[in-house]
């Protein structure tokens, strides 16, 4: 039989307990486990039990909309980074574009001063693709305020096409982030400067070179 400690939990409770902290510490998440999805209103879906929140917000005014409360598109512009760093992650290649977002159900929602926190998990490998599903939780309330059961990113090829990427199973480690041993990525430009002799000759589409 194994020996407690001052609080008469088992040691086998403990080192469960030290694992899980060193997990954390290793950057790996925090998982998403019955004992948690017990505490929120909204029961996760399916695998989102084993779902990883890595990422938490503070709610500031600036992310509020007209009735005071978060703001939906500054929620799914944080939801969408989130995801594309996800898929990168797991596919191993900054080159991955958002192809399709299921249905969007907003819950509840969240005010100034509130935390959240995102949660994503990897529910489908696909030649090319990667389906993943969402949930957004407000960590004062306990309430959760956004679901999305299927987000699907593109892996993509050095020529902008889909092309397949070679992995079935979620990592959970660091082994798949990719290593830049070239030039990044290269950028069209966003516009083309115009020089102008005179400047008060100017139009709109104009951009004035300082030189």
């Amino acid at each position: 039989m194994g020996h407690g400690d001052a609080t008469g939990r088992p040691a086998d409770e403990q080192t469960t307990d030290q694992q899980t902290d060193e997990q954390q510490e290793q950057g790996t998440g925090r998982a998403f486990t019955a004992e948690s999805a017990d505490q929120y209103e909204d029961r996760p879906l399916g695998n989102r039990r084993h779902m990883n929140f890595y990422s938490r917000k503070w709610v500031r005014p600036e992310d509020l909309n007209a009735n005071g409360t978060l703001f939906g598109g500054s929620l799914l512009k944080w939801i969408d980074e989130e995801a594309a760093i996800y898929a990168i992650v797991q596919l191993g290649n900054e080159r991955c574009v958002t192809k399709f977002y299921s249905e969007i159900n907003f819950v509840s929602s969240a005010w100034q001063g509130d935390l959240i926190e995102m949660g994503l998990v990897a529910t489908h490998f696909g030649r090319t693709s990667l389906t993943m599903s969402c949930m957004v939780r407000n960590m004062i309330t306990r309430k959760t305020i956004l679901t999305i059961d299927k987000i699907v990113f593109v892996n993509l090829g050095p020529d902008g096409k889909p092309a397949p990427h070679g992995y079935t199973e979620i990592t959970y480690l660091r082994d798949r982030i990719p290593k830049r041993t070239t030039a990044p990525i290269p950028r069209q430009p966003i516009t083309e400067v115009i020089p102008v002799q005179r400047p008060e000759e100017a139009t709109s589409i104009d951009i004035v070179d300082p030189r």
